[in-house]
């Protein structure tokens, strides 16, 4: 039996591990890291990877197959895309706010808007301004090209896999969902309640109770943001 905590190449090495016939146990990594008491060394890494297995509370994470992994840095790749084009939007409507030009909010209507009071001779846009602010319209451009190509590539992946069919005919579920909950959760039998599931994302409230007291708060917000964000959408 091997160890691992489940970081890195951790999946990587657990298929390969168990295509020689080990059994592997990937291990999260912010529950090991309280045994490690002292000084980090490999020994004491060690130690604290064995603590964590005899812990019985701690469940092991399931190793993702090859096809899982390429359906998460796809979302991974749009998630960052994304943010990106926000960025340059919103670094582009506030260099136009200084200088006293308001466009409205979108990407679809920031391009149409910005290009016209670049190519506008008589706008109130500095000459010396014009060339940065036409690069940012044309990398905010090719920000929406490429999220569309992934969204493409995520649907080609989807068409193949029936589990994301089957999810997809959950009401209020979309491509983007379905094919997020196969890739970071995989076998949705490994919790054994629907909120045991709403735990892991995130979205059960904090509790801090003492005795008869009982106070609970805001959601946890534990887990992949990304996929809480998902999921907290059609909930």
């Amino acid at each position: 039996t091997v160890l691992f905590e489940a970081c890195g190449s951790a999946h990587h090495w657990a298929r390969k591990l168990r295509g020689l016939g080990h059994t592997v146990i990937l291990l999260p990594p912010h529950t090991v890291r309280p045994y490690a008491a002292r000084n980090k060394t490999d020994r004491a890494d060690a130690k604290a990877l064995l603590e964590a297995f005899r812990n019985k509370d701690i469940h092991a994470v399931p190793v993702k197959s090859i096809d899982q992994q390429v359906m998460a840095s796809l979302h991974r790749y749009r998630s960052a895309y994304i943010a990106n084009r926000t960025a340059r939007i919103n670094t582009t409507r506030g260099v136009l706010r200084e200088i006293g030009i308001f466009i409205p909010q979108g990407s679809s209507r920031v391009i149409p808007a910005l290009r016209a009071f670049i190519e506008d001779p008589e706008s109130s846009i500095p000459p010396a301004l014009r060339p940065t602010l036409h690069e940012a319209s044309a990398e905010i451009l090719h920000f929406d090209a490429r999220i569309r190509d992934i969204v493409h590539e995520i649907q080609a992946l989807a068409a193949e896999d029936p589990i994301v069919r089957r999810l997809r005919t959950i009401p209020g579920i979309g491509i983007l969902t379905a094919t997020a909950l196969v890739a970071f959760i995989g076998d949705i039998h490994r919790f054994p309640s629907g909120r045991h599931f709403s735990s892991y994302l995130g979205l059960t409230p904090r509790e801090h109770s003492s005795g008869l007291i009982r106070r609970l708060g805001s959601i946890s917000k534990r887990g992949d943001p990304y996929l809480r964000m998902l999921v907290h959408i059609i909930s």
